[in-house]
Formats: structure tokens, C-alpha cells, sequence
């Protein structure tokens, strides 16, 4: 569980820039940028006033460990695209 409202669960340098994003579960499934140094910046009052990660480029993410599950999950995530992309995907 992730929440960008929650600015101690935010790790950032001083450029702004997220390095780690703190899984609020309690699972310990921190996210991080692992390998990936494309720019992932908080960025307040984005999404209808609320802060929001803001993540600039076609291949850039956040990573957690593997959730190991035979269960059906659900993923609810909220974004706002400014403009159409040709990779068409959010999640992969």
C-alpha cells in the first residue's frame, strides 16, 4: 500500500527525486528504483490537489520483491497521461 499523501513514507534527494517509497501494508514491499535512474519526482498538488509521483519517460518504475500469491489480486492505481503514448501499456 502506497501513499503519496504520506510524505514520511517518501524517501527523495535533494533534486526531488523518489528513491524509495515505503510500503504501508506492513509487508516490508518497499519500492524502489533498483537500476532504473529515469527521473520519478514528488510533485504536490497535482491530481485534483493531491501530491502525486510523477514519473517522466516511456520505461521508468518503481519496483517492490515479487508478491507470492496463487490468489486473485487487485491493483487500483490512479494516473493522469498528458498525452497519448505509443507503448499503449501502464502495467507490465
Amino acid at each position: 500500500w502506497y501513499d503519496a499523501t504520506d510524505l514520511p513514507s517518501l524517501v527523495t534527494g535533494t533534486d526531488g527525486q523518489v528513491t524509495l517509497w515505503r510500503d504501508k501494508s506492513g509487508h516490508h514491499r518497499d519500492a524502489t528504483g533498483g537500476k532504473d535512474t529515469s527521473p520519478k519526482h514528488f510533485a504536490s498538488g497535482t491530481s485534483n490537489g493531491k501530491p502525486a509521483i510523477r514519473f517522466d519517460g516511456p520505461a521508468v518504475r518503481l519496483t517492490t520483491a515479487e508478491v507470492a500469491t496463487t490468489a486473485q489480486i487487485t491493483v487500483v492505481a490512479v494516473f493522469e497521461m498528458d498525452k497519448p503514448q505509443p507503448w499503449g501499456a501502464v502495467f507490465a
